[in-house]
């Protein structure tokens, strides 16, 4: 069902991020890029959904020095910053990411 492959998805989501960050391999530069476009995609207001899935991905990511960069490149922390302005997002995935 619809529910059991959006579970799947967010599951998917935290794993390869867990696996990327501290498993033995990483990301190679085309995989970096392709997964933090995919997450910046899915960070809008509109999408709360996966707001905190995504997230929480880019938490973990943010842990391993080799990808932190690339997330200020792609301009991933301005478009969070701009979607936990916005009044409806709660105070608690707020309070998460500071």
């Amino acid at each position: 069902t619809e529910i059991t492959i959006k579970l799947l998805i967010k599951l998917a989501i935290r794993i390869s991020a867990k696996l990327a960050t501290f498993g033995k391999l990483r990301f190679s530069s085309a995989e970096s890029d392709g997964y933090l476009s995919w997450i910046r995609g899915q960070l809008t207001p509109h999408n709360a959904e996966w707001l905190t899935a995504t997230t929480s991905a880019l938490m973990i990511m943010l842990r391993a020095q080799c990808y932190r960069k690339a997330i200020v490149e792609h301009g991933i922390v301005d478009q969070l910053m701009e979607v936990l302005a916005t009044r409806n997002q709660g105070f608690q995935l707020q309070y998460q990411v500071i």
